[in-house]
């Protein structure tokens, strides 16, 4: 009982940390780090009419559901209307909890396994869409780059660092991912060196020394390779439609408040902020996301004060703070919607050897 205590004050201190570091880096950093104030932000936002928003909200709805083709071809069998209840109710704990990922992942299996979806059909989609948001984020500042590489608008020399690093990393991924899936050799090597650095870290952290490593990524490599071969043009396709409604949703955001960015510059700031969302240490990024893309798209000549409100609506109020009340209706929708509830089925026994 005492330890149980003791994680959960651990845990609520780990938060109020991690949303002081939030409301540090809203309300301190990104106003210095634009050169503006909340008066002049606030003036921006005032510019916003209900017909805006109301578009602007339409245009973050049909993102939502362009990524339900994501989930729904990683899952076979799962419905649009699942999936978007699943994206919403997973970024809604996302989005409130640091380290949410993993309540996150808790949370995507027990609403999958109420709808019959087995335990190890749930832990094959979690991984793939991962590396799908891993992909995407990583590929989004390489096209970034090329971008402002043709227009000119390369203003900072860190930002060729950063994509650069972004492009060798994607590259590597990329290249080893498809070497696994698509040689039966390499695998093979990929599961012994999975398996020497498995049974190291079992033996530090002494428990599960008799997983079997090599056996559990070749099987994981056949399942991926199915799931794949079957859905991987719908998910890079939804992701795709995902991304470009999200691009356009910031293009919409700045150019409300009275930015005069380019297409060009707007997206590499949407890029980044992208790849930002990946600092874990506050929930979903926010606050560091904002900070940084808010302080490159300042960065290319643009109204200080139009940058920080643009990014502000669009990275802290809809990607963010508007997903928590959304995401609220999608957990009372799994709760209460019984027509989705199936028993999960038996798995299938294997052959003997």
């Amino acid at each position: 009982m005492t330890s149980v205590r003791g994680r959960r004050l651990v845990r609520g201190a780990q938060a109020l940390v991690s949303f002081a570091v939030v409301a540090l880096l809203i309300v301190v950093v990104l106003p210095k780090a634009t050169g503006t104030d909340y008066a002049e932000i606030g003036d921006r936002l005032s510019m916003l009419s209900v017909a805006t928003l109301a578009l602007m909200f339409l245009v973050w709805a049909a993102g939502l559901w362009a990524y339900t083709f994501v989930l729904t071809g990683a899952l076979p069998g799962l419905t649009h209307p699942q999936a978007l209840t699943l994206n919403l109710a997973g970024s809604a704990v996302s989005n409130l909890v640091p380290f949410g990922g993993a309540i996150g992942i808790a949370a995507t299996f027990a609403m999958t396994g109420s709808w019959g979806f087995r335990p190890a059909a749930t832990a094959l989609f979690t991984l793939v869409t991962g590396a799908w948001n891993v992909l995407n984020k990583l590929a989004l500042p390489c096209i970034a780059l090329v971008g402002l590489l043709i227009t000119g608008d390369i203003t900072d020399r860190r930002l060729v660092v950063g994509a650069t690093i972004a492009a060798v990393v994607l590259a590597v991924l990329v290249t080893t991912s498809v070497g696994v899936l698509s040689s039966e050799r390499l695998a093979i090597r990929a599961s012994e060196l999975l398996g020497v650095v498995g049974r190291q870290v079992a033996r530090l952290a002494r428990r599960g020394g008799d997983v079997h490593w090599e056996s559990t990524l070749l099987d994981f490599r056949h399942q991926t390779r199915d799931v794949l071969r079957t859905g991987w043009l719908r998910m890079t396709l939804g992701m795709l439609a995902y991304s470009g409604l999200q691009a356009l949703l910031a293009w919409q955001c700045l150019r409300a408040v009275g930015s005069t960015l380019t297409v060009t510059q707007v997206f590499a700031g949407f890029a980044f902020g992208r790849l930002l969302t990946s600092f874990v240490a506050t929930p979903s990024g926010v606050g560091v996301a904002e900070t940084g893309a808010a302080a490159l798209v300042a960065k290319f000549g643009g109204d200080p004060a139009a940058s920080a409100a643009g990014i502000l609506l669009f990275s802290f109020f809809f990607t963010y703070l508007l997903e928590i009340p959304i995401g609220a209706i999608g957990w009372l929708t799994w709760a209460l919607w019984t027509p989705w509830r199936r028993q999960v089925p038996e798995p299938t026994p294997r052959p003997a050897a």
